[in-house]
């Protein structure tokens, strides 16, 4: 019995002894996580937070939206707050209560313009720019017809640093925003032709090989980024490819793509027009390359096409590839004149609008993460080259000087710019 007792007791010892062994590991944990939570608060002060506002589009030329819901759920995870207006995915599927479900906040328009950033597909109006708040940044694809002097003045009073989302650039040189676009345009370009020739409207030829059936032929005008998509498309869908450009070097970057699968040429009145003539469709790019020599596809080239043929010109925004060109609406995205089929449409990824809102918003909302990893905007701006492509106003002062050229306004360098703020 005396054995017993003892033999509990030691138990009973030992038994406390790793309670408080436990009790002290647990301790230790505590502190430790308390110490890493503190670091990370050290850590985090100097991280710049910035408040995000989305805006619906009022043109009915588009209908793409910046962020998706998922792409704010990605700046709320990490630490910012999105304000979307109401509807603002309405034409690209995304319902309000998507975003609401992703971290977004829904508001009205006055609202989501007064946040730090402002996320807007085309440029703002003037009366939105005026409801801005000061010091705002924002960004917005590039319309040089969307432009005007009264826009960049209404920036200049607010001090407003303004981002062209398709002229920033990649570690590469390239530039995500636009290379996407292109490419959804250039898939979208054989898609909607390939529509437009089915009967009864066209002529009722299909673009894809069949046994025993001479395979339709796709011209392309311009050996970019939306050309070597639509090429792509077209090939698998079994069309005959041939390729025009006034670049020897950029019809040669085609070749080592695809091989023996196209058919490439210098732009030449007479070589164009034979192909012209057997073509049933024809999508130009020309404007693609900015440094591009200019070339408009003349109405006397156009009229010898086959009746039913398709003309889908990408480059309308910059004047058009063709002679005949005239810019086109959603509601109305193409015409038949002269028995040719026009789609002329500014962007034909707005056709397309969820596909293109996904890969916009996969491409911004990891920009805007990696912006809040510096002190501020100005030190983000500072060490991102490829960023500050982009920037053509900052701080309320114009910045390109193509635009100040266009619209008889003094522009400065960004540079210097960057050394005075």
């Amino acid at each position: 019995m005396k054995f017993l007792l003892s033999q509990s007791i030691f138990h009973l010892n030992l038994s406390v002894e790793l309670i408080i062994l436990f009790m002290s590991q647990l301790s230790h944990s505590l502190q430790q996580s308390l110490a890493t939570q503190e670091l990370l608060q050290e850590k985090s002060k100097g991280l710049q937070r910035f408040t995000i506002g989305v805006l619906k589009e009022d043109s009915e030329l588009e209908t793409r939206v910046a962020l998706t819901p998922q792409g704010v759920a990605m700046l709320v995870d990490g630490g910012h707050e999105v304000y979307l207006e109401r509807g603002v995915g309405k034409e690209s599927n995304f319902s309000d209560l998507d975003y609401t479900e992703h971290g977004g906040v829904m508001v009205e328009r006055e609202e989501a313009l007064g946040q730090d950033v402002i996320l807007k597909i085309t440029p703002p109006e003037i009366e939105d720019i005026d409801r801005m708040k000061k010091r705002a940044l924002l960004f917005s694809l590039m319309r040089f017809h969307d432009m005007c002097k009264e826009r960049l003045l209404a920036m200049k009073i607010k001090n407003i640093t303004a981002v062209a989302m398709d002229w920033i650039e990649g570690d590469q040189g390239e530039c995500p925003i636009a290379n996407s676009m292109k490419e959804i345009e250039g898939n979208a370009a054989v898609v909607f032709a390939s529509s437009l020739s089915m009967y009864p409207k066209g002529k009722g030829a299909m673009l894809g090989s069949v046994a025993g059936v001479s395979p339709s032929e796709v011209v392309i005008l311009g050996a970019g980024m939306a050309g070597q998509s639509a090429a792509k498309c077209a090939i698998g869908m079994g069309a005959t490819v041939k390729f025009f450009d006034s670049s020897l070097r950029s019809l040669q970057k085609m070749r080592t793509i695809f091989g023996s699968h196209i058919f490439t040429s210098i732009l030449h009145p007479n070589s164009l027009a034979k192909s012209l003539k057997s073509a049933e469709v024809i999508i130009g790019a020309l404007g693609e390359d900015e440094t591009a020599l200019p070339f408009t596809i003349s109405d006397d080239l156009v009229k010898h096409m086959k009746k039913g043929a398709v003309i889908i010109d990408l480059n309308i925004d910059k004047g058009g590839s063709f002679e005949t060109s005239r810019e086109t609406s959603i509601k109305k995205p193409s015409y038949k004149e002269k028995g040719v089929h026009y789609c002329c449409l500014p962007s034909l990824s707005t056709m397309y609008p969820r596909t293109a809102s996904i890969a916009l918003s996969n491409i911004l909302a990891p920009l805007l993460l990696n912006m809040d990893s510096y002190e501020n905007r100005g030190q983000y701006i500072c060490t991102e080259g490829g960023f500050q492509k982009g920037i053509y106003v900052y701080n309320g002062v114009l910045s390109n000087f193509d635009m100040g050229r266009r619209f008889n306004i003094s522009a400065k360098d960004l540079q210097l710019l960057l050394t005075v703020f």
